[in-house]
């Protein structure tokens, strides 16, 4: 198991002197500029965090996300935590996130969000988060669901029921990086089912994913939850690029 894994299953459950003994061993390196370590229960130095751009889109319905939205799929609510853009620092921590398995980065990320959802009127009355679904093999590789563990930082502060599995991704699908907004939509077609019912039915619910560009990966989400009957859906990524 990687070092990041075992020292966040540590944090996790609270084993704080097992958590400054895994620091002295694997001192955690900022995943925005890879050079400052970081103080125990934080995931930035104080410069790097101090270079987030976050948004405003937990006191503002009208944003970038929404309109990604406008006469594709029917939601409440969407928005991000932080705007993205290339050879940026949003860039780095997403990379490290995604491909590096800082699970950590992920979930500071969602204490930072479970935070602004607590004060936002936008996201008052949200009852269940749902995570957007990697394939197994994908999930296998990477050793976790990023867009999970946002979740779970969210939870924690927030306090909102989350469900992992409710959203279940059949195929492997080729990767959507270098794809438009109609390859995607092609790429998705089919590969997600609602595989609860119950957890949706009549409930506000937060789909959550990792980040947003074409969103025909929250699309095709969107439309396997609404077979659920769902009171509504609202969107919240970590990122938006711009």
């Amino acid at each position: 198991m990687e070092k990041t894994t075992v020292a966040f299953a540590f944090r996790q459950k609270g084993l704080k002197i097992l958590d400054h003994l895994l620091q002295v061993i694997y001192p955690r390196i900022c995943p925005g500029c890879h050079i400052q370590a970081v103080h125990t229960n934080q995931s930035f130095c104080m410069d790097c965090y101090g270079e987030l751009p976050f948004t405003d889109h937990f006191t503002s319905a009208e944003n970038e996300v929404s309109r990604h939205f406008y006469g594709r799929a029917n939601v409440s609510n969407a928005g991000a935590l932080l705007y993205f853009r290339q050879n940026s620092i949003v860039q780095e921590v997403i990379h490290e996130i995604k491909y590096k398995r800082n699970q950590d980065a992920a979930y500071t990320l969602g204490l930072i969000a479970g935070q602004k959802i607590k004060e936002s009127a936008i996201y008052s009355n949200v009852e269940v988060m749902i995570p957007v679904p990697l394939h197994p093999s994908r999930e296998y590789r990477r050793g976790y669901n990023q867009s999970a563990v946002f979740g779970m930082g969210i939870r924690e502060i927030a306090g909102i029921h989350q469900v992992d599995r409710a959203l279940r991704k059949l195929k492997a699908t080729d990767t959507q990086t270098r794809k438009d907004r109609f390859g995607r939509i092609q790429n998705m077609s089919d590969t997600i089912i609602l595989s609860d019912h119950a957890e949706v039915f009549g409930r506000h619910v937060l789909l959550l994913d990792d980040v947003i560009t074409t969103g025909a990966t929250l699309e095709a989400c969107i439309q396997s939850l609404s077979q659920g009957q769902p009171a509504s859906i609202s969107v919240l990524t970590i990122a938006v690029t711009i």
